[in-house]
């Protein structure tokens, strides 16, 4: 089966097109499903399950800009012009990053590019970086905005159709403090692209701010990074590689064989990840505990929800940091449980987490003991019931701030095989129509309106 993937991979690679010197970078990862009645089941049972990050402000093979591609100018032009000029550095002082407040915003998954990518953005810009949720934005902005402050608010979003999406950029700029936006998204007809483009063209930020340029700019991901199953596969993974792109935005040196690591271990977790993973899946469980520490612990997160989405919350899933489980969450960790450990490549952070991988098998505790990670040294290994090396000579050192594009693919295949197992589809698993691609029937009101009238005004709603 590995073999098969890998062959697929090679006929519909992902794509990835920096403006950069030199040849495009490729990503390549688990690159959907084919369209042949004779492919293996859980192949053909989910067509749009798909994780080829393509991030492009061009089609490939072609110079003309992807439809309604948006690129506008944001605070400064500092990230307009390294994504013009990748090779150019940007001045940190000219752009303003010594007196700016960045948070990392979305819903979900969306929120969850932010938790994987903070601490690159924190070390590549020079500046505080939160993540947000745009949840939290829309119901409590004041616990968000620094009056007096300068924010570069960063709004993620798959298809932007979400009542929060807009409501969160609109209440943003209610507040007292400066809010410059960054929409990431992966549909350029979406309600939050639109938004963007709409304030970008008319000036509105501009005016608002009292700058002479826009405050808003719109980067809009190829058009198949908008996967069309309800749980967010490619999607995700690309605008994580587009956040860890931005961290270097005062200069693209180094990024390039950075992403080209992370390229050939993701090849190599797909070709010694399947049948492993189906193996793990296949031998039961019902509950299910990620791990991670730094970026990866951004990973857990994201894994957590994908095997619980995709598998309709017949397996209750939680999220932790190796060091953090000890702190009461270790009590759900019994004998039906799936333990996942994302591993750090810094020997540093290895060590507090081959002491917890040891205090569990001491205690008897999980199911099933997963590791996942570059350079699995023979040690881990034997603390292990499941290995996924994806550097297994040690020679790529992804670097755990490039590591998340490759190891939420374990999340992502363990989510579809165990969809599978249990008689589900996993681009439609919720058979009572629980959740959805998009989120129903909610309402987004203006926090403002309702403090002056008392009456609540309805800014988004889906």
């Amino acid at each position: 089966m590995a073999g098969e993937i890998e062959s697929f991979q090679r006929r519909r690679p992902g794509f990835i097109s920096i403006d950069m010197k030199g040849p495009p970078l490729y990503y390549q990862s688990l690159a959907g499903s084919p369209r042949q009645n004779g492919d293996e089941p859980w192949r053909t049972r989910c067509r749009s399950f798909s994780i080829y990050p393509v991030m492009s402000r061009r089609r490939r093979g072609s110079s003309t800009p992807p439809r309604r591609s948006a690129a506008r100018q944001s605070s400064g032009g500092a990230l307009t012009q390294s994504s013009r000029n990748g090779s150019k550095a940007c001045d940190r002082s000219s752009a303003g990053f010594s007196s700016t407040n960045v948070v990392l915003t979305g819903a979900g998954t969306s929120e969850f590019v932010g938790h994987c990518i903070e601490g690159r953005l924190r070390k590549g810009l020079g500046a505080p970086v939160n993540v947000v949720s745009s949840t939290k934005i829309v119901t409590n902005p004041e616990d968000v905005f620094i009056e007096g402050y300068h924010t570069l608010l960063v709004s993620f979003a798959r298809s932007g159709d979400s009542p929060e999406s807009v409501g969160a950029v609109e209440i943003a700029d209610q507040t007292s403090g400066t809010v410059s936006h960054l929409v990431v998204t992966c549909n350029a007809e979406g309600a939050l692209n639109r938004w963007a483009e709409r304030r970008a063209a008319s000036g509105e930020g501009a005016a608002r701010s009292g700058s002479a340029a826009s405050r808003v700019f719109s980067l809009c991901l190829d058009e198949r990074t908008d996967d069309k199953g309800l749980a967010m596969t490619a999607s995700f993974t690309n605008m994580v590689v587009a956040g860890i792109l931005l961290s270097h935005a005062f200069g693209f040196g180094g990024c390039g064989d950075a992403v080209r690591r992370a390229i050939e271990a993701g090849k190599n977790l797909l070709a010694r990840a399947p049948d492993t993973l189906r193996t793990v899946c296949d031998a039961g469980f019902d509950r299910a505990v990620f791990l991670g520490d730094g970026a990866l612990c951004g990973t857990a997160v994201e894994s957590h929800l994908k095997l619980q989405e995709l598998t309709a919350g017949k397996v209750m899933c939680a999220w932790d940091s190796f060091p953090g489980l000890r702190h009461g969450p270790e009590a759900v960790v019994d004998g039906r449980t799936l333990v996942v450990a994302y591993l750090s490549e810094d020997p540093y952070r290895r060590g507090y987490e081959e002491d917890l991988l040891a205090e569990l098998r001491e205690k008897g505790l999980g199911k099933t003991l997963l590791v996942c990670g570059g350079w699995v040294d023979g040690r881990t290994k034997a603390l292990a019931d499941a290995v996924v090396d994806w550097d297994p000579e040690g020679t790529l050192k992804v670097g755990d701030d490039y590591s998340p594009p490759v190891a939420v693919i374990t999340g992502q295949l363990l989510g579809l095989f165990k969809s599978i197992s249990l008689g589900l589809k996993p681009d439609a698993p919720s058979e009572g129509g629980i959740i959805h691609r998009v989120v129903k029937g909610v309402k987004v009101y203006d926090p403002a309106h309702f403090r002056k009238t008392g009456k609540f005004k309805v800014i988004a709603q889906g």
